[in-house]
């Protein structure tokens, strides 16, 4: 089990764009808890679209997060970084379908082309056409330096 990260930061705000979910951001904010933020697809393409939202943030190195996909095995979950220089989403992870939570670390070597007045966005995506009974489980998001 990974331990809570030292210097890290937790999400302020989240917005599911696509997808249902009765979960709200502090279901994310501390790991290895009963608390985590279940999201149901929706018959759509993309079947999930959550934005999660940091700010003060000023500068880190890393995205930490855990993750379960409970879908199909030909599905996954991208997490993605918004680049402000480029405007546009990069994927840094996948999360495909597993029996168990998922933590993982993310290098982020470019992170002050993710920072825009001391802003972070990170975006779990389903790119496909989402299958109702599917499911996306984000236990915690952090960014750390």
């Amino acid at each position: 089990m990974e331990i809570v990260p030292p210097n890290h930061a937790v999400p302020n705000s989240i917005n599911l764009l696509i997808g249902t979910t009765s979960g709200t951001v502090s279901d994310i904010q501390a790991p290895y808890n009963i608390d985590v933020l279940d999201i149901s697809e929706a018959a759509e393409t993309p079947g999930i679209d959550l934005r999660i939202f940091f700010t003060n943030i000023l500068r880190f190195d890393k995205l930490f997060f855990g993750a379960h996909y409970n879908g199909r095995a030909t599905h996954y979950v991208e997490v993605q970084v918004f680049n402000f220089v480029t405007n546009q989403w990069e994927v840094y992870a996948a999360v495909s379908f597993g029996y168990g939570m998922d933590f993982q670390y993310l290098e982020i070597c470019d992170s002050a082309e993710h920072i825009k007045d001391a802003e972070v966005w990170v975006r779990f995506v389903h790119p496909l056409l989402g299958v109702v009974p599917d499911n996306l489980y984000v236990d915690y998001v952090a960014l750390v330096r």
